[in-house]
């Protein structure tokens, strides 16, 4: 198994559970921390509180503040608190002669030095925890004395590094009573499309009898073939039923197998097998894996099983680790996949379904394909969402023809990561193409250069351009979900689904805020039809006035939004609305609204020309009907493609051109007024008397 997968997860690894889990060869990450409210969740709080004190961490702001003054200067910190909705953990080894085990976090903060927003290198992070590490090292025993605790031997790891694993770890520990205070301080290399990251993190909290009782029924053995203990030598509680009977542990493989659940009767505690699997979990068997259960509904909820007794199983749906609470979006729907680790929402309208895996891709393989159709969709309707897996950090994108009638495509393209600059590559072989403007032939020779990760889902994970219009989503090094669908048929708006992607494990990226998710979400909502109802060129929700391309606009009033609907012949259907107030336009959807306009004298100018035939055509001299719409006025001002003209006078403004003609300058003439021509460059710029403007 690789532990340099563990990503970023530098920074939660310190302080919630994290479980590290081989499926199917990847190395998957489990955290309890932020996890929606469940019944589950409670009672294992309130397990805590039934055994501690008004004194618990009493000792804990003068620690945390102490080791926070004597480190370097941190990018950024959190503080964590005792929450009865979540089991918030810190590792703890009670004796030599067994793993790690986990406690309930009651007090903790973290400060950490690299994150998406702050890129510092290898050696920086290295550096700075190495150094925290030397200086705490020197006072760190004083002042837990001065404030009257007692350092733990066990608990207290000296500074290592574990190059296989790009980790270098160091850890303190002290007792005060029956409060336990963890110190940890925590350099790691990346991994999951992040760089590396380091974390020191104080947290304290106390020993559960609970929590104790099972790990003693269990009896786990400590693994003397590891090195790192902290890290691949631990059993964490994970999940208790409401009865306290059923107990969910997470862990290192060398204990754990995914999660297995333990019925504990008070004296011992026995795997659950087969035979007590919940009714819809029989048919799903071939769905084990290890001595762990996955259950999985008809409507795709990945389910763990929570027992009133053991007699009578009952299933729970199971709160889904992800990088946020559950955000719901009326008209959206959650998929969740928590085995391959990422979830994205989709029209609730839509149909899902599992179809046949297709190893469309080289450098690994398909684990599942998923499909998504609109109603009465067709087969060329469909989003198609493959899971792929590759032991070597790559996958190759096949050659992809966007256009078959003039032959443009793009060229086969192979990402992977580079383990040693911690990036994402995107190799392209040497290939031929031929132009479209000639036929001719030409050649390109290979490259290689970091791949672009500008375009991030609103889970923070990189967009990475796979064909003529789908994405690669990395959620680990090896592992990938790519996105794709046939923009000939449905346009590019079908790729707003996949900004919808995030990650199940809070250490693979970090998310935008809920109200960016909820804006995300609901702007592929309505741009897919979910969502609000389309008014002209824009969608209007009960809340918001958004624009063709799902930006909201600013100010809009809900109540008086409607279209102009008519042009100066008396036409139907302008780019132009209004709300009483001010007047938007269609022709810009990043500056919607015309500056100044007047509802009451705006005009949409629809103005009738004749374009001549073409000497080829067999009627040179003879000309067709057209129209121009791009021009706009109201008693002030006119303007041209949602763009004020500067100076012009509505007054005297005529149409009087079109674009099929060029004049003297190479560009087209297209109105005049008493002072000046208007027209546009080679490049379609506005000119004024041949002057190119903007």
């Amino acid at each position: 198994m690789e532990k340099s997968q563990k990503s970023l997860a530098a920074i939660p690894s310190m302080i919630a559970i994290v479980a590290v889990l081989a499926i199917a060869g990847g190395v998957y990450f489990y955290e309890t921390k932020i996890k929606s409210p469940t019944s589950t969740n409670i009672q294992s709080q309130n397990n805590l509180s039934d055994n501690t004190s008004s004194a618990i961490c009493e000792d804990f702001t003068d620690l945390s503040d102490y080791v926070l003054k004597n480190i370097q200067q941190p990018d950024g910190q959190n503080a964590m608190e005792a929450n009865k909705n979540v089991i918030t953990s810190f590792r703890w080894k009670r004796k030599s002669g067994e793993p790690f085990i986990t406690y309930p976090i009651v007090n903790g903060v973290r400060s950490y030095y690299g994150d998406q927003q702050t890129n510092r290198s290898r050696d920086f992070v290295v550096s700075a925890i190495k150094n925290n590490s030397d200086a705490l090292g020197k006072t760190i025993d004083e002042k837990a004395k001065n404030l009257g605790l007692i350092a733990d031997p066990l608990n207290t790891l000296p500074f290592q590094s574990f190059l296989n694993q790009d980790i270098q770890l160091r850890a303190f520990a002290f007792r005060g009573g029956d409060n336990l205070y963890s110190i940890t301080l925590k350099a790691e290399g990346g991994g999951n499309q992040a760089l590396p990251v380091g974390v020191v993190t104080v947290a304290c909290g106390k020993a559960v009898n609970e929590y104790d009782s099972v790990y003693n029924a269990l009896n786990f053995k400590a693994d003397t073939t590891v090195q790192n203990t902290y890290d691949n030598d631990y059993v964490a509680i994970a999940d208790i039923s409401s009865d306290n009977k059923v107990y969910a542990l997470l862990g290192s493989s060398n204990h754990i197998k995914i999660a297995n659940y333990y019925y504990f009767n008070g004296n011992t505690a026995k795997l659950v097998s087969k035979d007590n699997y919940p009714t819809q979990c029989v048919p799903l068997e071939s769905q084990k894996v290890g001595k762990g259960m996955r259950c999985i509904d008809t409507n795709y909820n990945h389910r763990t099983v929570n027992y009133s007794s053991a007699s009578t199983p009952t299933a729970q749906q199971n709160s889904t680790t992800s990088n946020s609470p559950a955000i719901n979006v009326a008209g959206m729907k959650q998929y969740t996949d928590p085995g391959f680790g990422f979830l994205f929402y989709y029209p609730s309208s839509w149909t899902m379904q599992n179809s046949a895996t297709r190893n469309s891709y080289t450098g690994g393989n398909v684990q599942k394909t998923l499909t998504i159709t609109p109603p009465n969709g067709t087969t060329g309707d469909v989003v198609t969402i493959d899971e792929f897996y590759s032991p070597t950090r790559e996958i190759t994108i096949a050659r992809d023809v966007c256009s078959p009638t003039n032959g443009s495509f793009v060229a086969a393209h192979r990402y992977y990561f580079d383990t040693n600059t911690r990036t994402w590559m995107v190799e392209v072989p040497a290939y031929t193409g031929q132009s479209e403007r000639d036929g001719s032939t030409y050649s390109v020779p290979a490259s290689t250069k970091a791949a672009d990760i500008s375009n991030n889902t609103m889970g923070g994970l990189h967009m990475l351009g796979a064909g003529c219009s789908g994405y690669v989503i990395p959620l680990s090094a090896k592992n990938f979900v790519i996105f794709s669908f046939n923009s000939r048929n449905v346009g590019p708006y079908y790729g707003n689904i996949a900004k919808t992607i995030t990650a199940t494990d809070p250490a693979v990226a970090t998310p935008v805020s809920p109200n960016e998710q909820i804006q995300t979400i609901t702007k592929a909502g309505v741009l897919l039809g979910a969502i609000g109802t389309k008014v002209g060129q824009w969608y209007v929700t009960s809340e918001r006035v958004y624009t063709l391309t799902g930006d909201i606009v600013a100010g809009a009033n809900l109540s008086t939004f409607r279209l102009v609907s008519t042009y100066s012949d008396g036409s139907a259907g302008t780019p132009y609305a209004t709300d009483g107030v001010r007047v938007y336009s269609a022709w810009s959807a990043e500056t919607p609204a015309l500056h100044g306009a007047d509802p009451a004298t705006f005009i949409a100018i629809r103005q009738q020309y004749q374009i001549p035939y073409a000497s080829s055509s067999g009627r040179y001299g003879e000309s067709f009907v057209a129209y121009d719409n791009s021009f706009a006025k109201d008693k002030s001002y006119v303007w041209y493609q949602g763009r004020l003209i500067p100076n012009a006078n509505p007054n005297s403004f005529v149409v009087i051109g079109n674009t099929h003609v060029e004049n003297a300058t190479g560009g087209y003439t297209l109105a005049q007024d008493a002072y000046h021509t208007y027209g546009i460059d080679k490049q379609g710029k506005l000119t004024i008397d041949g002057i190119t403007i903007q």
